[in-house]
């Protein structure tokens, strides 16, 4: 059986390649892609700093817009702390209680 795996122009054709020329093949795409592209590195410390500032902001906003949608549906939520921050600042999670007999709207 003979298949191709194509990406960017690259294939490889497990029964009719060996691992050597796949590699080198790769290694040339991985080489004209970095060329093409370098232009763009410049940019990248930037986004990645706007993401660091930003995500944190959007992260509470998501938690805040869930515990509002539990609220209008009549139940009650928290935001959890489940461990430290040091670890990982995604440490929060969101607690729903729904009362006994309560149906939720849906959307």
């Amino acid at each position: 059986m003979s298949f191709a795996i194509s990406r960017k122009g690259f294939q490889f054709k497990p029964a009719y390649v060996s691992l050597e020329d796949a590699a080198q093949k790769l290694k040339e795409t991985m080489v004209t892609l970095h060329d093409n592209h370098m232009q763009y590195f410049c940019l990248i410390e930037p986004i990645t700093a706007l993401q660091f500032l930003v995500q944190p902001v959007l992260e509470s906003l998501v938690y805040l817009d869930r515990q509002i949608w539990f609220a209008e549906n009549g139940c009650h939520g928290n935001i959890v702390i489940v461990f430290d921050e040091r670890i990982s600042q995604r440490n929060l999670a969101l607690v729903a209680i729904k009362p006994d007999g309560h149906q939720t709207k849906t959307s």
